[in-house]
């Protein structure tokens, strides 16, 4: 098969410490999400990275499906088991490493990320990241696991109810784009970036500076509440802070905004 994410390859290209150190490919699973907890639940050491062709039952933020034909897609999750203080960080870290692999793999894009880890080209999302924490009977035993899909390498333009909000990277370029490359970039700018959370270094800095969504009208859609307003800036938490047209200032947690 073209383009073939191989495990032996990709174990031979990658030289990370920890993320992508023990790699497993599927060609068919429900979820990588799924795979990689109960991987964790069975003490699976950190950084186990599992990437399939096709997902039956992929999922995205607010369990939302994930719509990718197969081999279509880079679709990889992530074994993390970080201190307490730096879970708060760990969206950040995958939102800052999509960007910076896809500007390695096809340096004539520049992705935005929107607020808080969707990953925009042009204003259409063509990746969408998941981080979901697993908590067992006690602190030590919580992990997370980071789940991350792109569109590489289909025409999200042939589905019209997602044609003008989605877009992928051959969609863009023009051309087919690697997989293997991109994983193998992947996983080296993730692993970069965590370590450097482990160190101390300054990633919610990072991540603040290169959301599109900062100093523009935002329209902000939540279980509880729809409002409009000014995005001002983000909490050390990763809360949007969004002045209403009141003049209030609401910290939005969760929901879905876009550029007004």
């Amino acid at each position: 098969m073209p383009d073939a994410l191989n495990e032996s390859e990709i174990a031979q290209r990658l030289s990370t410490r920890i993320i992508g150190a023990d790699y497993r490919h599927l060609a068919v699973t429900h979820s990588t999400q799924d795979d990689v907890s109960t991987a964790g639940r069975a003490g699976a050491a950190e950084g186990l990275t599992i990437t399939a062709d096709e997902q039956t039952r992929g999922r995205g933020r607010f369990r939302r499906s994930w719509m990718s034909p197969p081999a279509s897609s880079l679709l990889v999750s992530i074994l993390l088991r970080p201190s307490p203080n730096l879970l708060p960080s760990l969206s950040m870290i995958c939102a800052l490493a999509v960007p910076r692999a896809i500007r390695r793999v096809c340096p004539q894009l520049d992705p935005d990320i929107k607020w808080p880890n969707d990953i925009l080209i042009g204003g259409r999302k063509v990746c969408g990241i998941l981080v979901e924490v697993v908590r067992g009977d006690s602190e030590e035993d919580q992990f997370a696991v980071a789940g991350i899909g792109v569109n590489v390498n289909w025409d999200t333009a042939s589905i019209p109810e997602i044609a003008d909000a989605s877009t992928s990277l051959s969609r863009e370029t023009g051309s087919e784009v690697s997989r293997v490359d991109l994983l193998c970039a992947l996983l080296e700018e993730m692993n970069a970036l965590y370590v450097d959370a482990q160190e101390g270094r300054d990633i919610f800095g990072q991540w603040r500076s290169a959301l599109v969504n900062l100093g523009k009208r935002v329209n902000v859609s939540g279980s509880d509440a729809t409002f409009e307003g000014l995005a001002l800036d983000v909490e050390p938490s990763g809360g949007l802070v969004v002045q209403t047209d009141d003049g209030q200032r609401r910290v939005v947690h969760a929901g879905d905004v876009t550029l007004s």
